[in-house]
């Protein structure tokens, strides 16, 4: 939805109270308090001699004085305002010191719009709807110099237009306005990738209604628009390298870099803050990326480097957002990353089988082992081969603990069965069964990750807090919304294993205790189950020399399997 900063204009002049109460020739030292609101009932009693503004007869407000000219102007916008019309200040008269003397106010529906207007012929939108029907109402104050007060010098009553009824009063321009709670809550729920749509609809909802919501949607639409646009008021790039300088000066492990084009345009960005790099060097030995999210304005890939950390949670190492996808480009990501990370490279590798990824990891990270996403290569099997058979022994060649010799044989089978043998999918998948085979495979450590699934993660939790009209500074505010989040995870997970203790559960209760002092309570449960299936294991005892004791262990009801 395009939103146009000029098409709802609030005139300041008329942001003023909504009710007050007086009386003719009332004194100075009058209340200055006593203000109901508009819905009040009792508009037609008469307190202590103070008329309400719904009881003032004409010859009243002939006779009313007021000590200043904004007291005017307040008393006539809540005139206005409850009997259905928008107040407008018009001419004045100035003393020769500059000082107004005299003061005009009218009906907004007074005049009549410039003809200029109405005959362009280069317009570029429809011309708005005309409003003014040369509305003849209006008051007139003039300052008296004898008692130094402001008198009525004209009031005409009449309007030549339907008034607006009640039920429409909270629509009128004049009527309408965000207050600075509002612009905070508003600004709030936006910065944290809350839509639009849906902080009106909260709003509304926290106010008991869209008619007390003290705005229109479009009011709201106009107000994000422009405090977007004030963010990056000097360009959406030099919003994001100031960005990286301000968490620079607040980090001093933070880490940013960035390149231009030819033509001086931002090109690549990469950073990674203190925290970041404190967690790759922990737990950084298997990272996985992939840039198959452009949830930005510019449609700029993003590539999230991450990890396992102590929980076997998501922990986020860097992130970057490219111009390209090609081989030069994530060879400059990772030569970066590297660089962020103090020189230290991964061991190994997790990406989804992008070609120019492949060929920048094989130039720049020549010592890590590349694992293939298995999730990504059971998609591409679906698409290639459709035969949910073949899937089925296929992801037993990715995942099964099988040793090289049995891979041939199992995968010449495989092509057998299933009429494949000359598929070209197959043959080149066969070429690179090093980097997705757990047979080829099992002598490297992975930690938990054998797919880019946490990737997957990853981007899935970004969606709520981005969107596709994000620009580049929003983009990177609320990736480090996502990030936080992350990390209250690890806390909150931090909390649970130092602040509590597992039951055991085991027959093999000294080892489950042992392991639970040492692990985390997430991990603590995988090697707690490893345990319970070492508990179930049958073990036979063959022989026993002076150095060495022979045993036989089979699987419980299953004793031909050893």
């Amino acid at each position: 939805m395009s939103i146009n900063e000029d098409d709802v204009k609030n005139d300041s002049d008329n942001d003023l109270g909504d009710d007050f109460d007086y009386q003719p020739n009332a004194e100075d030292n009058a209340e200055d308090d006593d203000v109901d609101s508009l819905d009040s009932t009792s508009k037609s009693e008469e307190v202590c001699g103070v008329k309400r503004i719904a009881d003032l007869m004409v010859e009243d407000i002939w006779n009313l004085e007021f000590r200043t000219e904004d007291e005017a102007c307040q008393f006539y916008n809540a005139y206005s305002c409850w009997h259905g019309f928008v107040m407008r200040k018009d001419d004045v008269v100035r003393d020769n010191q500059g000082r107004i003397i005299s003061r005009q106010l009218v009906c907004n529906k007074e005049g009549w719009r410039n003809m200029r207007y109405l005959d362009m012929d280069d317009r570029s939108r429809e011309a708005r709807s005309l409003t003014r029907t040369k509305c003849p109402a209006r008051l007139r104050v003039k300052l008296d110099y004898g008692c130094g007060r402001w008198k009525v010098s004209c009031f005409v009553e009449s309007h030549n237009h339907d008034l607006t009824p009640p039920q429409f009063a909270h629509l009128v321009p004049a009527n309408r306005r965000l207050t600075v709670s509002d612009r905070v809550q508003v600004e709030n729920l936006h910065n944290f990738g809350v839509k639009s749509c849906h902080i009106m609809g909260y709003i509304a909802f926290q106010k008991g209604g869209y008619r007390h919501a003290g705005f229109t949607r479009k009011d709201l639409y106009n107000h994000i628009d422009r405090y977007r646009r004030a963010k990056v008021k000097n360009g959406d790039a030099n919003a994001a390298i100031n960005y990286l300088i301000g968490k620079s000066n607040n980090d001093p492990l933070f880490f940013g870099k960035y390149t231009f084009t030819s033509d001086e345009r931002l090109e690549h960005i990469f950073w990674a803050d203190g925290q970041s790099i404190i967690d790759y060097h922990c737990f950084g030995d298997i990272v996985a990326f992939d840039s198959t999210y452009k949830k930005n304005k510019y449609n700029k890939p993003l590539v999230i480097f991450s990890g396992c950390n102590h929980h076997g949670q998501t922990a986020i190492f860097g992130s970057g957002l490219l111009s390209d996808e090609t081989t030069e480009t994530y060879k400059w990501l990772l030569e970066t990353f590297v660089e962020a990370m103090g020189g230290k490279s991964p061991k190994a590798v997790i990406t989804d089988g992008d070609l120019a990824m492949r060929d920048a990891i094989k130039n720049v990270l020549p010592d890590a082992t590349h694992r293939l996403c298995g999730w990504h290569l059971q998609r591409n099997a679906c698409e290639n081969i459709k035969n949910p058979n073949f899937l089925r022994d296929f992801k037993g060649l990715i995942y099964d603990n099988n040793d090289q010799s049995d891979f041939d044989r199992r995968w010449t089978a495989i092509l057998d069965k299933h009429n494949l043998v000359g598929s070209t999918w197959m043959e080149k998948t066969y070429e690179t069964r090093e980097m997705w085979s757990h047979c080829f495979l099992r002598d490297k450590f992975f930690g938990y990750i054998r797919t880019t699934s946490q990737c997957e993660g990853i981007n899935s939790l970004i969606r709520f807090y981005v969107n596709r009209k994000n620009t580049l500074i929003e983009f990177m505010h609320n990736l480090d919304r996502a990030l936080k989040e992350y990390r209250n995870n690890e806390l909150i997970a931090d909390f649970k294993s130092q602040c509590s203790e597992p039951v055991m559960i085991t027959s093999l209760e000294v080892y489950e205790r042992s392991a639970s002092c040492y692990f985390t309570r997430n991990i603590f449960k995988e090697i707690r189950n490893e345990i319970q299936r070492a508990g179930a294991l049958n073990i036979t005892v063959l022989s026993t020399t002076l150095d060495k004791v022979e045993f036989s262990v089979t699987a419980l009801g299953d004793p031909a399997k050893d």
